[in-house]
């Protein structure tokens, strides 16, 4: 039962890492994920990605620079994805914070 649970989690976990990353979907050619905001935002300095896990990025953007990524960072990270010849998007999360347990939504 376990050997089960987990092969049948290994296909949604890994399309949901691969498109967090940054997989271009040829149904759609849509550029984002992780390597998007690497491009755009981390080698700028404004944004410095401090941890990465498989489907979330901790950053740290000084305060004054906050507004001006928060939008474009989500747009890169929530975009669609086909999967069976349906097209959907899996919501992005925004919190913003100096703590980690005391984050709020953006």
């Amino acid at each position: 039962e376990e050997l089960f649970k987990q092969m049948t989690a290994w296909e949604p976990q890994s399309t949901v890492a691969y498109h967090a990353n940054g997989m271009v979907h040829p149904e759609l050619g849509v550029i984002g994920g992780f390597v998007e905001v690497d491009r755009v935002f981390v080698k700028t300095g404004i944004f410095k990605i401090v941890n990465q896990s498989h489907d979330s990025i901790v950053a740290d953007v000084p305060r004054d620079r906050v507004d001006d990524v928060k939008e474009p960072v989500k747009v890169l990270l929530e975009r669609p994805l086909v999967i069976n010849g349906e097209e959907f998007t899996i919501p992005v999360d925004v919190e913003i914070g100096e703590v980690w347990g005391e984050l709020e939504a953006a």
